[in-house]
């Protein structure tokens, strides 16, 4: 399944895309270890990410695996936001990540995601929308 992730810069889809990854991981090493009497402890907390990965700039591609079933994911950075359409025909799922914490990010990441939904190659196929970081305190509030 193709996996498209696009959103505003420093809305956390690289974040997002690692800690998908990490958890796939796990549930992978989870299936094919054998638990002892005593459990098995994970060495590091689920999910665990740099806190500042960088903006993609390109395209970041990543082949996860969860529970038998395959998701190709294309990270398409911000600075390429006029190609996001270029890749909405190839995709199976759109995942639109809005930092909600940011004002300014917003109203055009609105405008930006009902161009996605209204796009002909995005009929009838789910688009999920991850509202992230807010669990910050300086949250926008409604």
């Amino acid at each position: 399944m193709e996996v498209l992730l696009v959103g505003p810069s420093r809305s956390g889809k690289t974040v997002l895309l690692s800690r998908l990854k990490s958890m796939c991981e796990f549930e992978g090493k989870k299936h094919r270890r054998k638990r002892s009497w005593m459990g098995s402890p994970r060495s590091k907390p689920l999910g665990t990410t740099p806190l500042n990965p960088g903006e993609t700039c390109g395209i970041d591609f990543k082949e996860l695996s969860y529970k038998g079933g395959n998701l190709r994911v294309r990270e398409v950075g911000y600075p390429m936001r006029d190609c996001w359409h270029d890749f909405y025909e190839t995709c199976s799922i759109l995942i639109f990540v809005i930092d909600i914490s940011d004002r300014y990010q917003i109203a055009p990441a609105s405008s930006w995601l009902f161009d996605a939904v209204y796009h002909k190659d995005m009929q009838k196929k789910p688009i999920i929308v991850v509202l992230n970081k807010i669990d910050l305190p300086y949250l926008v509030s409604s």
